[in-house]
């Protein structure tokens, strides 16, 4: 895009061309340029931790546990998944098949842990609810569950406001049974120690 840039400012055709349009076209490119170093920020903390004394071996290790949490037999294929350490109070997941800011589909899914979250027991909550909202893609539990919640706030009565608040969750509420399925108590526990932050923080 930059060399074809280049060829068409240089062009004798366009010598008269107005400023506004050289500049419309600069725009468009650097605008290109951006999405692709966003993308390419995207996987390098994931993979230059690997080099990282000590951490390439965590990492690796929580990869192997979020593809287990992951499989599941006979009703998809699971995507490779990578995670990394960032700051902040939660867990965030890019899920694979979705697109990318340069263009074309996320290969992997790429789970963001906390650092934070690597010290006690919230490691596995975090790390397996993240896992829940790629397996609630594949399986479109959010999509196939909706429905059935709107159709309950239809009815009425004193539930509605309930169920209201249910389909406004849902897709966090399938994420952590996931992730009770998978690892149990664990979960609860780790949950905990997110809604006991102030709320700002676990509704921002």
């Amino acid at each position: 895009m930059i060399h074809r840039f280049l060829r068409w400012l240089r062009h004798p055709a366009n010598a008269q061309a107005p400023p506004s349009l050289a500049q419309g076209r600069f725009t468009i490119l650097r605008l290109r340029f951006n999405a692709v170093l966003a993308q390419f920020d995207i996987f390098a903390d994931a993979l230059v931790q690997r080099s990282e004394h000590e951490y390439g071996t965590w990492l690796g290790g929580l990869d192997v546990a979020a593809a287990d949490a992951l499989t599941l037999a006979d009703y998809y294929e699971a995507p490779p998944v990578i995670c990394y350490l960032d700051r902040g109070h939660g867990a965030a997941i890019r899920r694979a098949r979705t697109r990318l800011p340069g263009g074309g589909d996320n290969p992997v899914a790429i789970i963001r842990v906390p650092r934070e979250r690597m010290v006690g027991a919230g490691i596995a909550s975090s790390l397996v609810h993240e896992v829940g909202h790629q397996a609630a893609a594949l399986l479109d539990l959010v999509i196939s569950l909706r429905p059935l919640l709107q159709a309950l706030q239809e009815k009425g009565g004193r539930e509605v406001v309930a169920w209201r608040v249910w389909e406004r969750c849902l897709s966090e509420i399938v994420a952590d049974l996931w992730s009770v399925g998978k690892v149990g108590v664990a979960s609860t526990l780790g949950l905990m120690g997110v809604v006991s932050l102030r709320e700002p923080l676990y509704f921002g």
